[in-house]
């Protein structure tokens, strides 16, 4: 029985070194290819930030705010 217990520990201690130098953080998957989302047929590129369509006369921030 103490055998398998000194084995199960020097395999672990083994196990765990290794010859990958990546300092214990998570770095993802090498080599891939970057992937690029196809535009749509017809469709046009909206920059991000903030789009406003159509008439807006609506108050967001004060639109909780109970009546007096």
């Amino acid at each position: 029985m103490y055998r398998r217990i000194i084995f199960c520990i020097v395999i672990g201690i083994v196990a765990s070194c290794s010859s990958f130098k990546n300092d214990g953080e998570l770095v993802g998957a090498r080599k891939v290819k970057r992937w690029f989302e196809p535009d749509p047929y017809g469709m046009v590129l909206i920059p991000t930030g903030s789009f406003v369509i159509g008439q807006n006369d609506e108050d967001i921030t004060w639109s909780m705010s109970a009546p007096q």
